[in-house]
């Protein structure tokens, strides 16, 4: 049985400040670790590793979520990594089988009153 590829993801760090900041204290140097240690892990048990802190970082307005950009950022470089873990080449069409884009919704509310 051929086993799935495996991608582990180590998130970036957070920052202490924003609305939980004060529950936050101390983990912006913990969560500067986790890359390491995610790292190890997916040694260990054979399978595939992203930092997502190498291309991104959180958004400085709560310390622990990402903006927009960041998101769009983060998408395209794992798309990067999928196609190298897959072997697959940008030109083969695979591009083709995304899911569409969907429908802009939020005005459909608005038009039905």
């Amino acid at each position: 049985m051929k086993l799935p590829k495996i991608l582990l993801i180590a998130p970036p760090p957070v920052l202490e400040q924003g609305f939980a900041a004060k529950a936050l204290i101390g983990a912006a140097a913990k969560s500067q670790e986790l890359a390491g240690y995610y790292e190890q892990i997916a040694t260990a048990a054979d399978v595939d590793f992203f930092d997502a802190g190498s291309v991104i970082s959180v958004d400085p307005l709560d310390g622990v979520r990402f903006s927009a950009e960041s998101n769009v950022k983060l998408g395209e470089a794992l798309a990067t990594k999928f196609i190298e873990i897959l072997g697959l080449n940008a030109d083969d069409g695979w591009r083709e089988l995304r899911r569409p884009k969907r429908a802009d919704t939020r005005n459909t509310l608005d038009e039905r009153a």
